[in-house]
């Protein structure tokens, strides 16, 4: 109960670079620089890349609202996840999964300036 109580809404967790980590958050995750190789990133709000070059690799991101990020997977094959409620905006994806709340999609090969939302979903079944 005391934990529970003690819990803050409307917050930001800011960094510039993550690897092997779990961040946990009642608001939004905000990347400002290099990107994440290797985390599991959750958010009650966003998750947001914020530099044109930061990369995202092999994690896992679930947002409550939107994930924004740049360049999602690597050519080395290792998974990334993208799991939001609402919408995913990358700038480019190698490769992964895009989970909009129940619809998901297995990318194989690149795509660009691309948004995944449940309209996205929908119109391609």
């Amino acid at each position: 109960m005391r934990v529970a109580l003690s819990q803050e809404s409307k917050v930001q967790i800011n960094i510039n670079q993550g690897q092997k980590s779990i961040l946990k958050s009642n608001g939004d995750i905000l990347i400002r620089k290099e990107g994440v190789i290797q985390c599991d990133l959750y958010s009650a709000g966003n998750i947001i890349f914020y530099l044109d070059n930061s990369v995202c690799r092999g994690s896992k991101l679930e947002a409550g609202d939107t994930i924004s990020a740049m360049y999602v997977g690597g050519m080395t094959g290792v998974r990334t996840s993208l799991k939001a409620a609402k919408k995913v905006m990358v700038k480019k994806m190698f490769e992964g999964r895009v989970i909009i709340d129940r619809y998901s999609t297995d990318i194989f090969e690149p795509v660009e300036e691309k948004t995944f939302d449940r309209n996205s979903f929908k119109q391609a079944e």
